[in-house]
């Protein structure tokens, strides 16, 4: 009787690894860490002396609003907000101070022209 249910030792061994990546790639992304954990009071000291005037959390909703409505892909929004509380991503000047702003100013970073309206 095969016990394997016709996968050979390697193919089971495969899994198993892959099956450990997939836990601890979701013990990661599910931490308990508090959202914005990383936006401590001296990050919103320095992005209030001239960079923001909302607060950032407000800053990242708007930026990736807008980023949502350019794209035109529902739910981007979201997900990058998301992103952005858990510490997955960070933002150069330009985009903190211009992203999705009235204002139409270029943004050029490394090399990449974006218009922001």
């Amino acid at each position: 009787m095969n016990m394997n249910n016709g996968y050979s030792i390697e193919e089971i061994e495969e899994i198993k690894v892959n099956d450990t990546l997939n836990s601890e790639v979701n013990e990661i992304t599910t931490s308990n860490y508090e959202k914005y954990y990383w936006l401590n009071e001296e990050s919103r000291k320095f992005l209030s002396r001239g960079y923001i005037s909302e607060t950032p959390e407000q800053r990242i909703k708007d930026i990736a609003n807008k980023a949502e409505e350019s794209l035109k892909i529902e739910g981007w929004g979201k997900k990058f907000e998301d992103y952005m509380s858990r510490g997955f991503y960070t933002l150069s000047t330009p985009v903190w101070i211009n992203f999705g702003k009235k204002k139409d100013y270029l943004l050029v970073v490394m090399g990449l022209m974006l218009m922001t309206h």
